[in-house]
C-alpha cells in the first residue's frame, strides 16, 4: 500500500472474496501499474454481482486524463508496461460467475511449467446467464511451447453474450491447445462476438461452441491443425483471413499469408505491403451491440477498417504515429482536416499540413510549399486550408516529434 495515503483511502479494498456491486451501488475500476517486475500470481474472481450500471473493470490506464505515464502496451509486447504472468499449475486470470466484467489492455502470459489445460483468461460462469463479458486490447502469449490443452482465451460455460475484440494471442501450440476457444453453451438467445483479433502460432486458432459465435475481421495465421475450427458452428463468419482453407465464410480470404511489421520480434502490426487486411474489414463504429472505433493500441480506425487487432499507420522514428486522418467541409476552394497523434508522451509534437495548389504542374511539390500548422490538443490536431484555386490539389501531413 501507499503509506502516504490516509487509512480510509488505503483500506478501500478490505473486503473478503466477492462483492455485490448492485446492492452497494458501486462500479469498481481496478487500474494495474507496472512495478519493478511483472506480477506473478493467480488472479481469481468469484461470485461477484453486477449489472449494466454496476460493473467490474480490470485494466491498464493509458490516457493522459488517467495517468502520467501510460501503463499499456502499444500493440507489441513491452517489458516496461504492465504484465501478469501465471504461477505454476494455475490459470493466469480466472473468473467464475462475474457478470459484466471487463478485462482491457493487459499483457498476460501463461508459464505453467508443463501443467496442462490452463488458460491466460478463463471465463467460467456456472450460476448465471446472461453475463456480458468484455475482453479487449490484450496481448496474450504462451511461454512454454507445446503445452497440452492450454488456451489464450477460454469462455467455458454460460458465457453469453460476450465480446472478444482487439486482442493479439500467440504461441498456444500444444496438443488440443487453442488461441481463442468456447465451450458448448446451450442458451441460443445470444452469441459470443469475436471481432478484430489476431491469433498466431496456435494448434487451433479459434474454436467455436455450438452455433453461437460471430467471428468477423479476424486474422488467424500459422494455425497448425485448424484455423477457424468447425466452420458450420459459427452463427456468422465473415471478413476473416486464414492461412488454411476453410469451407465457409463471406469475404473470407483463405490460404493467405499476412505481412506483419516484424514477425521475428512478434510485432503483429500490419506491414505497408499487406494486401488483404488493410481497408478490408467491417466497420463496427456504429454497431448496435458493440460500438468501438480503436485498434489494440488505442489508435482510431477511421472509416475503412483493417482486419485484425491492429490498424496500419505510418510510424515515426521515436514510436509516435499519425492515424485517423479525416477530411471535412470539402469545397472547390477549401477543406478541413483532423488527425490523431499517438505516443507523444510529453506533448511536444507539432503537425503540419503541406499542400500543393496544382498537381497538374510537374513542378508541384507539397514539401516546398508553405505549410499550415495544425492546432493540437491532447493528441488531436485540426486545421483548415482555404483559398485553393486549382482542382486536383495534393496535401501531405508531416509531424515533428522530438524524443519523448
Amino acid at each position: 500500500e501507499n503509506t502516504g495515503l490516509t487509512d480510509t483511502i488505503e483500506n478501500f479494498d478490505t473486503w473478503s472474496g466477492s462483492r455485490d456491486l448492485v446492492t452497494n451501488n458501486e462500479n469498481w475500476n481496478i487500474a494495474l501499474y507496472r512495478g519493478d517486475t511483472a506480477d506473478n500470481d493467480y488472479v481469481l474472481l468469484d461470485g461477484w454481482t453486477g449489472n449494466f450500471n454496476h460493473n467490474l473493470k480490470i485494466y491498464t490506464p493509458y490516457l493522459a486524463s488517467e495517468v502520467g505515464l501510460s501503463q499499456r502496451h502499444k500493440g507489441v509486447w513491452d517489458e516496461s508496461k504492465y504484465q501478469l504472468t501465471s504461477i505454476a499449475n494455475a490459470h493466469t486470470l480466472y473468473a467464475d460467475s462475474v457478470p459484466y466484467l471487463e478485462v482491457e489492455g493487459l499483457q498476460l502470459e501463461t508459464t505453467t511449467g508443463g501443467t496442462t489445460y490452463k488458460g491466460a483468461i478463463v471465463i467460467d460462469n456456472t450460476v448465471m446467464d446472461p453475463v456480458y463479458t468484455y475482453v479487449s486490447h490484450n496481448i496474450i502469449r504462451e511461454s512454454t511451447s507445446g503445452t497440452t490443452g492450454n488456451y489464450g482465451i477460454l469462455f467455458n460455460t454460460a458465457y453469453r453474450p460476450s465480446f472478444i475484440y482487439n486482442n493479439i494471442v500467440y504461441g498456444f501450440n500444444g496438443s488440443s491447445a487453442a488461441g481463442i476457444g468456447f465451450g458448448n453453451d446451450t442458451n441460443d438467445t445470444d452469441f459470443a462476438y469475436v471481432l478484430n483479433n489476431t491469433v498466431y502460432n496456435s494448434t487451433t486458432c479459434i474454436i467455436p461452441g455450438y452455433k453461437e459465435v460471430v467471428a468477423i475481421n479476424n486474422i488467424v495465421q500459422a494455425c497448425h491443425t485448424s484455423a477457424l475450427s468447425s466452420t458450420s458452428n459459427y452463427e456468422i463468419e465473415m471478413n476473416n483471413i486464414t492461412n488454411m482453407a476453410i469451407a465457409s465464410g463471406t469475404n473470407t480470404v483463405t490460404n493467405a499469408t499476412v505481412s506483419f511489421n516484424n514477425l521475428a520480434a512478434k510485432d503483429f502490426r500490419l506491414s505497408s505491403s499487406e494486401a488483404n487486411a488493410i481497408g478490408a474489414g467491417v466497420n463496427f463504429s456504429g454497431d448496435t451491440r458493440l460500438s468501438f472505433n480503436t485498434d489494440i493500441s488505442g489508435a482510431k480506425r477511421g472509416q475503412n477498417w483493417d482486419i485484425g487487432a491492429t490498424s496500419f499507420v505510418n510510424s515515426l522514428s521515436n514510436g509516435s504515429s499519425l492515424t485517423n486522418l479525416v477530411t471535412s467541409a470539402i469545397s472547390i476552394n477549401s477543406f478541413s482536416v483532423t488527425t490523431t497523434l499517438l505516443g507523444d508522451a510529453n506533448s511536444n509534437a507539432s503537425v503540419n499540413l503541406y499542400f500543393c495548389n496544382d498537381t497538374d504542374n510537374p513542378g508541384c511539390n507539397p514539401l516546398i510549399q508553405n505549410p499550415t500548422l495544425l492546432t493540437g490538443s491532447t493528441g488531436e490536431f485540426s486545421g483548415s486550408i482555404t483559398g485553393l484555386t486549382t482542382p486536383n490539389d495534393a496535401c501531405l501531413l508531416y509531424t515533428s516529434d522530438p524524443a519523448d
